[in-house]
């Protein structure tokens, strides 16, 4: 009789749970960079296509934890000015290849409404030329909410993301330069909205836009053909991101 209780038991606790949230997709996105410049202001945008995939602990109130990451590349179209500003204006592709990693802590209020906040990061390549590519590190954290993050039907969501630690190796050593500065990107206020419908049969489409700021970087002396050169730094740049993404979770 013992033995058919605690069986009975378990049963009763493996069947209560909700499955697992987890889900794979994958994204389309349009996207634009801008660096502001006194003499010929650098604009670049592009098409992205990622594949994502995410977890969230199965709960319907209380703290839960999730996890999103995604991989991304494409190309752009480049016009302005090429390294030695005002004199060698440019124009051409350019690629990007990179990563988005991301773990949340939520709290989700009657199983329809998550408080969300997020440490996360992201970390991509922009290849200008043959010989100069670009490094691009933030890592950033995150406040807002979601609603209806699981269940079928409307869900939307809003946050504000601020980088903590923003890096930039342009590659001077590639460029001919003797030194290779790391530039320290100036950090300001970005943000993400989502909305979208979540199908009964465990497929969603969700339209996605982000948006990244920074300020310009300190700057930084590097030295070429024995010359001191200054003024190496990154100008102030905005980026956004308005895209389409297919979930399917299981």
């Amino acid at each position: 009789m013992a033995k058919w209780l605690a069986a009975a038991l378990l049963l009763a606790a493996a069947g209560s749970r909700t499955p697992a949230q987890w889900y794979v997709g994958g994204s389309a996105a349009y996207f634009d960079w801008s660096e502001s410049s006194q003499s010929y202001p650098v604009v670049e945008h592009g098409m992205l296509v990622g594949f994502d995939a995410g977890y969230t602990l199965p709960a319907e109130n209380g703290f839960l934890f999730a996890y999103r990451g995604r991989l991304y590349g494409g190309a752009a179209q480049y016009s302005g000015s090429g390294f030695f500003a005002p004199f060698d204006l440019a124009s051409g592709a350019t690629g990007y290849v990179g990563t988005m990693q991301e773990i949340q802590g939520r709290y989700r209020f009657g199983g329809q409404l998550d408080a969300l906040f997020a440490l996360g990061g992201n970390f991509w390549r922009r290849q200008m030329n043959a010989k100069q590519a670009e490094k691009y590190s933030v890592a950033y954290v995150a406040m807002g909410a979601e609603y209806n993050a699981s269940n079928p039907g409307v869900t939307a969501g809003m946050r504000f993301n601020l980088p903590v630690w923003a890096q930039l190796d342009a590659g001077f050593g590639a460029m001919g330069f003797a030194q290779d500065p790391v530039l320290s990107l100036g950090r300001s206020l970005g943000g993400s909205a989502t909305v979208g419908y979540r199908f009964p049969r465990r497929w969603a489409l969700i339209a996605f836009a982000d948006l990244f700021r920074f300020r310009q970087s300190p700057e930084r002396i590097a030295s070429i053909g024995g010359a001191d050169v200054a003024g190496v730094f990154q100008p102030a740049t905005s980026t956004y991101t308005i895209g389409l993404r297919a979930e399917f979770t299981r």
